[in-house]
């Protein structure tokens, strides 16, 4: 299902969070490490069945409330976003047993806005390849979903695999010289670069700080606008993010208008 098919279910009550849940963690429980052994996803979320239950029930208490786009939906982080009480290594077993005790900027705003963080996702270790693309001293070599003889490619590999392997609806990245774009790119997901400022890279794992962005992998492109809506936006703690104009409009409003123009186009 899209994202848009997941929150009109979900508003309709025809499906529960914690069906949409379950029904992820049972494909990452068949293909990740069993099976397949695809090998995205690295630290699982102990609290997601909770986390989406609760968001369940309070929906339940209040069923003509208007939800945020990506509410009750599941995502995926990549290791090198600050999830609090979650281990957040970087891809090295140097920081094997590190616990942050917040979450990074674009986490908590997905959070904040009623989605369910499922767990981390495998990544070149700290985000800098060293020629063995989609490996890591923590988490090991992800596969390609596609062909596992290849590698699903750059520092974002377990988040693109991940999506490809519906392991997710979407998952978040980063990116500094094509780590977003070149796995999705090798896994038929769709990987974009946002303006440097336009997401916060604060409580992220950083590579170059001139560099970094913050992003997402998804299936779609409407996806893709979907998601940026949500993360994007100023950070105090990020001074990039304060230095451009965040956009006045939606990027889904954007999407939609530039659907109807191409179509307008092609008419006789």
């Amino acid at each position: 299902m899209t994202l848009q098919q997941l929150r009109n279910s979900l508003d309709k009550r025809e499906i529960k969070s914690v069906d949409i849940v379950n029904t992820y963690l049972g494909n990452i429980d068949k293909d990740n490490h069993q099976n397949k052994g695809i090998n995205a996803v690295i630290t699982l979320n102990e609290g997601a069945i909770q986390d989406a239950q609760r968001w369940d029930e309070q929906y339940a208490g209040n069923p003509g409330k208007k939800n945020y786009p990506l509410a009750g939906i599941p995502f995926l982080a990549k290791d090198n976003f600050y999830t609090s009480g979650i281990i957040t290594t970087g891809g090295t077993v140097a920081l094997g047993t590190s616990k942050p005790t917040k979450n990074a900027f674009v986490v908590q705003k997905l959070l904040d806005e009623g989605a369910i963080l499922l767990g981390k996702t495998n990544m070149s270790e700290l985000a800098a390849s060293y020629g063995w693309l989609g490996y890591s001293s923590f988490g090991g070599q992800t596969l390609n979903p596609f062909n596992p003889l290849r590698d699903p490619s750059s520092s974002s590999s377990g988040s693109a695999a991940a999506v490809a392997a519906n392991f997710a609806p979407f998952a978040l990245g980063t990116d500094t010289s094509g780590s977003i774009r070149a796995p999705a790119s090798v896994t038929g997901t769709i990987g974009l670069r946002p303006t440097l400022g336009l997401t916060s890279r604060s409580g992220i794992i950083p590579l170059s700080l001139t560099s970094d962005v913050a992003g997402v992998i998804t299936r779609t492109v409407q996806e893709q606008a979907i998601v940026l809506d949500a993360i994007q936006g100023e950070d105090p703690a990020d001074a990039a993010t304060a230095q451009i104009k965040h956009p006045t409009q939606s990027f889904i409003h954007v999407f939609q208008l530039r659907i109807v123009s191409a179509y307008r186009l092609k008419m006789p």
